[in-house]
C-alpha cells in the first residue's frame, strides 16, 4: 500500500519545476511535474493532495485560468500559486479563486517553499477532519441517532 501524498507541479520551467518537486519529495510527496496546464488538467485525480502551480505557463491560458478550472473539478484540493508579478493583484485574483497559498517567484521563493508546504499539508489534514466531523453529523440527525 503507497502511504505517500501526492502532489502536481505545474509550471513551464523546468528549473524551477524541479526544484519545487524536490522540496515536495523531502516533505514525504510523490510528485508528478508537467510543463503545462492542459497536461495537468487532463491527469487530475481526486487523490490529489497538492498543486503547485504557476501564474505563467506560456501557453493561451494563464495559471489564473487553470486555478479555477482546477477547483472546479477538484475542491478539496489544496493550491499553492506561485508567480513573478509583484503587483499584488495576481496574488488577490489567485486567493479570490481559491488558490489555498501565494508565492512570489523571487530570490527568497525557494525559502517560503517548506513552510508553505507544510501548512497546507496540514490544512488539508485539518480540512479532511472537519469534513469527516461535518459528514457524521449530518448522518447522525438524518437517521436520528
Amino acid at each position: 500500500m503507497n502511504l505517500k501524498k501526492s502532489a502536481f507541479v505545474v509550471d513551464d520551467d523546468p528549473v524551477f519545476a524541479d526544484s519545487i518537486s524536490l522540496h515536495l519529495q523531502k516533505s514525504g510527496f510523490e510528485v508528478k511535474c508537467f510543463s503545462s496546464g492542459v497536461r495537468a488538467l487532463g491527469k487530475l485525480c481526486s487523490t490529489l493532495d497538492l498543486i503547485v502551480l504557476d501564474y505563467d505557463l506560456g501557453e493561451q491560458q494563464s495559471g489564473l485560468q487553470y486555478l479555477r478550472k482546477f477547483k472546479n473539478l477538484i475542491p478539496n484540493v489544496p493550491i499553492l500559486f506561485l508567480s513573478n508579478q509583484d503587483d499584488g493583484n495576481s496574488a488577490s485574483q489567485a486567493l479570490g479563486f481559491g488558490a489555498s497559498f501565494y508565492i512570489e517567484k523571487n530570490s527568497a521563493f525557494l525559502d517560503k517553499l517548506p513552510g508553505a508546504i507544510d501548512y497546507l499539508d496540514s490544512e488539508k489534514q485539518s480540512g479532511f477532519t472537519n469534513w469527516l466531523k461535518s459528514f457524521r453529523k449530518s448522518i447522525f440527525s438524518f437517521y436520528n441517532f
